[in-house]
């Protein structure tokens, strides 16, 4: 079944047997399907007899299963082809009668349909066994990062990239880096998470900073890349904990110099508002040398969150969000840029 009645497909013949030089030029039935995919073009057939051809391209454009997965109708990229050729005609509006009412046609039906199809070819596919056992590994690695400010306590989230090294946001720990005396009240609460039914596993085992050692950074400044490398008092990702696959130590994620795209998958491990550890995921919509946007949600506290592609690798830290009441997008460093830095990759045994 097609778009066109019967009637507006005798009417459309019509028509289009009366454009100008259409049977003595090829050419022009040529310009009526310029713009048609190649797997279209190649089921119509050609014919020297332009009644005949004019058939062809209407029952290929018109005909079952011609209405693209979008939803739109070749039909009336035909007509539309048609008047472009012949605007100046007495015909003209005729043709834009019909593709008005073709178009309010076509809106009223569904999309075509088929039993499954790759809509994001930057998504792919996810092993469900190893997505598990990555997820039980990470949550062991991130913790909630609560920094003396001026007016209380800031939030954020950080992770382990080393046995005593937690990466965060430099604008997390901006006042303990200028005040060293603040050193000893900052807290790195690991385990701080829910079970699922909504109750507290435990309130976290705390962490403080090792004084002695010093801070490398780089600043929250348009041309900063926003992270802090604290010294942990301790070796937390030696500690033995109890995960998801029985003991084991606690770990630390490893960053990676990896390609994004847009519409990549990217997931954010985080502690959005101080809350238990959540998960977000939504898409990348733009990738720059030293920053990353995408639509995953975080919150006041997610700031210094490790980000994730579709393979739960680290792929970047999330730092801010755009400045409005309805923001559009989220933005971390890619840590592609934050490997650059040799004295980074010689902190982390890189």
């Amino acid at each position: 079944m097609g778009l066109l009645t019967r009637e507006e497909r005798r009417r459309l013949v019509d028509l289009l047997l009366k454009l100008p030089n259409i049977k003595l030029n090829p050419a022009v039935r040529i310009l009526l399907i310029g713009n048609l995919p190649p797997e279209l073009l190649q089921n119509i057939s050609y014919s020297d007899l332009p009644s005949v051809h004019i058939d062809a391209i209407i029952n290929t454009t018109d005909g079952p299963g011609a209405q693209r997965a979008d939803g739109s109708w070749p039909i009336i990229w035909v007509i539309e082809n048609a008047f472009a050729i012949d605007s100046e005609s007495y015909y003209a509006r005729d043709f834009q009668k019909l593709l008005d009412t073709l178009n309010v046609r076509a809106s009223a039906l569904p999309a075509g349909l088929t039993l499954e199809g790759i809509v994001n070819r930057a998504a792919g596919f996810s092993d469900v066994e190893t997505w598990v056992e990555r997820m039980s590994q990470i949550m062991q690695a991130v913790c909630l990062v609560e920094a003396p400010a001026p007016n209380g306590t800031k939030m954020g989230t950080g992770f382990l990239v080393g046995p005593d090294k937690v990466m965060t946001n430099y604008h997390v720990v901006k006042d303990v880096l200028s005040n060293p005396a603040l050193r000893n009240r900052v807290i790195l609460r690991f385990d701080h998470r829910t079970d699922s039914k909504g109750e507290p596993i435990s309130q976290g085992k705390e962490y403080s900073l090792d004084a002695k050692q010093q801070i490398l950074s780089s600043p929250d400044d348009e041309s900063g890349l926003d992270f802090a490398l604290l010294p942990v008092d301790g070796r937390p990702g030696d500690e033995e904990v109890q995960g998801r696959f029985g003991s084991g130590k606690r770990g630390r994620l490893m960053p990676l110099a990896r390609p994004l795209q847009k519409d990549q998958p990217l997931f954010v491990i985080q502690h959005p508002a101080g809350a238990p550890l959540k998960v977000a995921v939504d898409t990348v919509i733009g990738v720059s040398h030293n920053r990353l946007r995408y639509r995953t949600n975080t919150k006041g506290g997610s700031s210094g969150s490790p980000c994730f592609n579709e393979n739960w690798e680290l792929v970047a830290i999330h730092h801010a969000s755009e400045d409005r009441d309805d923001p559009t997008y989220n933005q971390g460093i890619p840590f592609s840029t934050i490997l650059e830095r040799a004295d980074v990759r010689a902190a982390l045994g890189l």
